[in-house]
């Protein structure tokens, strides 16, 4: 054993007591540091700003007694060693002690070779503490620093229940702990698009730092190791262990993870999901389970919308509802899809989604989609006379995408939609096509509304378009953005106002829709060139 230069803590109200035994423990401890107190109340003050090894207090002190010091200091981060110091030998005493977890009892008086013995076995335990974290940190290090494809590789076959047991320990022996796991899928949205934005390099350093960051979040929680699926590369899987209990629900753990959501799109604009499992206390065991509870939290959040987390836990699934009539729901849609595609067909084929598939239905989202490309791609070949082959072959490779890239059930559908909304557009000539109806509908709107707070999510909800393809078309059959013409609309009944009425600005502000005057000015005057209030008097000279 290696000798050790320790700090030393004695409290005690009998000032004679305390030099006699910081005396005795430096006579025979030449390298130890020894610090006083007179009770707890400075002891914890001391505490605050200092890290010590050893902890030796009197049972029987005022203002705070040692019982309720070492019940204090029990629950700090850096625990130092405990020894209670007392004249009291009852049992009641030692009892509390041993429940807030100290080493060492003594009663006073002491001899030097009682206060020789318990230091000796205080270095041996705190000697075997440093070497295990030694080696926990030398594991950690050896996870972050060797093989990494190796481990990730490895760690795949475990979740997937596809690793030899020799295969098992190895990778066991990374974890510094082995109770309390649980595991964290999480799902970078609309990934083949994402992909695609970098190249190989790019993207496999995006893949390291999203798992710096989430290491980085669940300090606070506990140990974790991130990989990326080799089956579902767009989900990133962690496995989370702690030596403490915790709960991914609570409030606390809720907000860190959302932190993560949150980093990503700030830092990357990028989307992400999560899913939990629930937390076990069985690593060798319960792992593949853990992992397929957070998969399927991931593939629940699909139903739930647009939920950034969900929980195993939380799931809850409809109870006998009939299965998917997978022939009777293409039937109604082509009996509906090669008409117009005008609001009430829209509408209606949005009624039988909901009425075959819901959002509680039994089947599984990968299925669903598989179902719906080959349902839309029958119809676009029906419908292939009449198409020229340029915008045939375009729908045909943006329907695969569009379908399988939806990150909900709400989206699903309605990117459905706009792949018939696209093919109407193509059978119909601009101006008589439906969807330049629905535009001037639109447009109707937006111009008796403008007051209100009406956005481009709004519009389109109402009208049941998505969003994406509700603002192409607008801009195609419109000539502008929607955003554009909203402004343009709102600076036009200004003007009127300014020229009519006596309203003040800011009453015009707010009744053309901008809550914020000084944001309206600076649009106004942007858009017509000067201020509000000097158009009002230019106007009125005219």
């Amino acid at each position: 054993m290696g000798y050790l230069m320790l700090k030393v803590l004695i409290v005690d109200d009998e000032p004679w007591q305390v030099k006699t035994l910081a005396s005795i423990i430096k006579s025979m401890k030449t390298g130890y540091e020894v610090f006083e107190a007179s009770d707890g109340n400075e002891a914890l003050g001391f505490l605050a700003s200092n890290s010590i090894d050893v902890l030796i207090t009197d049972i029987r002190m005022p203002v705070m007694d040692g019982l309720k010091l070492i019940e204090k200091v029990a629950g700090s981060e850096q625990k130092p060693e405990i020894v209670i110091l007392s004249g009291y030998g009852e049992f009641q005493y030692a009892q509390k002690a041993i429940n807030f977890g100290v080493s060492e009892y003594l009663l006073k008086p002491v001899s030097k070779t009682d206060i020789e013995g318990i230091l000796n076995r205080l270095e041996e335990k705190l000697e075997q503490k440093k070497s295990e974290q030694n080696h926990k940190i030398g594991m950690i290090k050896k996870l972050e620093n060797t093989l990494p494809v190796y481990i990730d590789h490895q760690l795949n076959g475990w979740i997937s229940n596809e690793l030899d047991p020799g295969g098992i320990e190895e990778i066991l022996d990374i974890f510094p702990y082995k109770q309390n796991i649980a595991v964290i899928a999480t799902k970078i949205r609309k990934y083949k698009r994402t992909a695609a934005m970098y190249n190989s390099e790019e993207f496999k350093s995006l893949q390291q730092h999203f798992k710096f960051m989430m290491k980085e979040v669940l300090n606070p929680i506990g140990h974790s190791i991130s990989f990326f699926s080799e089956k579902n590369p767009e989900v990133m899987i962690t496995i989370l262990t702690s030596g403490n209990d915790f709960n991914l629900q609570s409030d606390r753990n809720e907000r860190i993870l959302k932190g993560f959501i949150d980093s990503i799109r700030n830092e990357f604009g990028l989307a992400l999901v999560i899913g939990t499992g629930n937390k076990s206390s069985d690593m060798l065991n319960d792992l593949k389970k853990c992992y397929e509870q957070a998969a399927e939290a991931l593939e629940y959040s699909f139903i739930s919308g647009n939920r950034d987390i969900c929980h195993f836990s939380g799931i809850s699934y409809e109870k006998g509802r009939e299965r998917l009539d997978i022939y009777s729901f293409e039937e109604e849609l082509s009996a509906i899809t090669l008409k117009a595609a005008d609001e009430m067909t829209v509408k209606a084929i949005s009624d039988v989604f909901d009425r075959y598939i819901g959002t509680h239905n039994s089947i599984k989202p990968q299925k669903l989609k598989e179902y719906l490309h080959h349902i839309a791609i029958n119809l676009v070949k029906v419908a292939k006379n009449i198409l020229v082959d340029e915008h045939y072959d375009v729908l045909v490779e943006s329907i695969r995408d569009d379908i399988f890239e939806s990150d909900s059930y709400k989206e699903l559908k309605y990117v459905f939609i706009d792949i018939i909304g696209k093919l109407a557009g193509f059978m119909n000539n601009k101006e008589n096509s439906s969807n330049y109806a629905v535009i001037r509908k639109c447009k109707k709107y937006i111009d008796e509304n403008h007051a209100l707070d009406i956005s481009l999510e709004s519009v389109a909800n109402k009208f049941h378009f998505s969003h994406s393809y509700f603002s192409n078309i607008f801009k195609s059959y419109a000539g502008t953005g929607f955003s554009e013409y909203l402004m343009a609309v709102r600076i036009q009944k200004a003007q009127h106002l300014l020229k009519s009425t006596d309203y003040k600005v800011y009453d015009i502000s707010e009744k053309v829709g901008y809550k914020d005057s000084a944001y309206f000015n600076r649009i106004f005057k942007r858009e017509v060139g000067i201020s509000p209030y000097k158009y009002r008097q230019v106007s009125s000279n005219l």
